[in-house]
């Protein structure tokens, strides 16, 4: 039985850490590091909370990742 036990606890391990993977990579916006909400896409390929991005190019209308000009987004996903 304890065998079964830390077998079924590195199962569970193993797939959060996979799940916590695809988020980072995928679903996470780079500005609030949160659960992307309303994601968008910006001119220069980069992926935002709308909010998130609206918010930032009120201080500064260049993208957080590669400070480029953002002249436009689009919705995304």
């Amino acid at each position: 039985d304890k065998d079964n036990n830390n077998n079924d606890k590195n199962h569970i391990k193993n797939l959060l850490g996979k799940i916590d993977q695809i988020f980072d990579d995928d679903f996470i916006c780079p500005i609030c590091y949160h659960l992307m909400f309303e994601p968008v896409l910006t001119s220069c390929g980069h992926h935002f909370c709308k909010h998130c991005l609206e918010k930032s190019r009120k201080v500064n209308n260049k993208c957080p990742i590669d400070l480029q000009k953002i002249d436009s987004y689009i919705k995304d996903l």
